[in-house]
């Protein structure tokens, strides 16, 4: 089944080991998984992390309640008349993947491959991006290789379970770990860092049943370059300063 603009018109609704892991944090192979974003942040700070980019979606132009469907993927490059260039954080890609719960390759669905939702849509908060077609799951792709610290919130709409599927991928397209969250329409907080040597490329996010999962407010942090520390903010600095900018726009 598909989630769109046309089908809600017509009543859808109906039808590694590592010692000291901090509290709300549980280990799994060459991955930390978190559900307390404080415990999430507290940890990219001490490892010495920078916060690249958040990704609200809120730049864009959906009203609130309001529901569209749109091509994937979506990317910096995005010019669609709901984004325009520029307005997706950088080294990120949002796109559906028809493979479901099957997550290992990378297979966007193209033509109305997600729906953009306004905010207020279900009590979804804010404006947020969820996979469009019910059968297929959600991949967040992070181009650059230096993404050791992912944090988002984990969306499910219409599922009969609230409950998500998480399976985390290197830059080189190996799975590091899998495990599986809380995610509602208003959002639950989900982090993942990536220790020993190991960057994330890809997270994939499913629900089974006649469910569409999206994630909202996507924390990108990474591992500061030689003299990119003191230009970018560092830190849980980093982390406010980056708030501040978004909430001027």
């Amino acid at each position: 089944m598909k989630l769109n603009a046309h089908r809600f018109v017509f009543g859808c609704i109906l039808g590694a080991a590592i010692l000291g892991v901090p509290s709300g944090a549980k280990a799994g192979g060459s991955l930390i998984f978190f559900t307390n974003q404080s415990a999430f942040h507290q940890a990219m700070a001490g490892a010495g992390k920078f916060l690249k980019g958040i990704e609200d979606f809120e730049e864009a132009r959906i009203g609130a309640t309001q529901i569209a469907a749109i091509d994937d993927p979506l990317d910096a490059n995005t010019n669609n008349g709901f984004f325009q260039p520029g307005e997706i954080e950088e080294n990120l890609i949002v796109q559906s993947n028809l493979g479901g719960a099957n997550s290992s390759s990378v297979n966007p669905r193209g033509e109305d491959g997600l729906a953009l939702l306004g905010a207020n849509w279900l009590n979804n908060p804010d404006k947020t991006v969820v996979a469009n077609w019910f059968v297929d799951s959600l991949d967040l792709i992070f181009t650059s290789r230096n993404k050791t610290g992912i944090g988002f919130m984990t969306q499910s709409f219409l599922g009969p379970t609230n409950r998500a599927r998480i399976d985390v991928y290197s830059d080189t397209n190996s799975l590091l770990g899998s495990t599986v969250v809380d995610a509602t329409n208003t959002g639950v907080f989900f982090g993942v860092q990536a220790i020993g040597g190991a960057a994330i490329g890809r997270i994939n996010i499913f629900e089974a049943g006649d469910a569409v999962e999206g994630a909202d407010n996507i924390e990108m942090w990474v591992v500061p370059e030689p003299g990119t520390v003191l230009a970018l903010g560092f830190g849980l600095a980093g982390l406010a300063a980056v708030r501040r900018r978004r909430s001027d726009k």
